[in-house]
């Protein structure tokens, strides 16, 4: 069975150059009033390893450390090297019902957006 990518202890980033400040390696969804991405699984990016096991923490919260110019990135699972690679930028927008909402940067690799990011709802 494969190690996990959110508990692990083991070194699961092989990078040895800084992505970003913070690195999102799991969503939490909320469907109220619709589906929404309400907390993150956020780690500090240590440049060659993430912070375990990271913090969940609210959108509101990861909007925050946006507003004040630190820069964060999603995180795909790679299964067959069991490591993170690196996804999108994440970045912010009001929608016209005046709430903020996290979101990356479009591209065409759909895997590294925030809605295809480990569901920690199910977890």
């Amino acid at each position: 069975m494969g190690s996990s990518p959110i508990s692990s202890t083991k070194k699961l980033f092989m990078s040895s150059t800084k992505w970003a400040d913070y690195v999102i390696t799991g969503v939490w969804f909320s469907t109220f009033p619709h589906k929404h991405i309400a907390f993150v699984r956020l780690h500090e990016d240590l440049t060659n390893d993430l912070k375990y096991p990271g913090l969940k923490v609210s959108k509101t919260e990861a909007i925050g450390l946006l507003k004040k110019g630190k820069t964060i990135v999603t995180a795909k699972w790679n299964y067959s090297s069991a490591t993170w690679t690196m996804g999108a930028k994440v970045d912010y927008f009001k929608h016209l019902d005046n709430i903020e909402y996290l979101r990356t940067d479009p591209d065409t690799d759909k895997t590294n957006n925030l809605d295809n990011s480990i569901d920690l709802n199910r977890s």
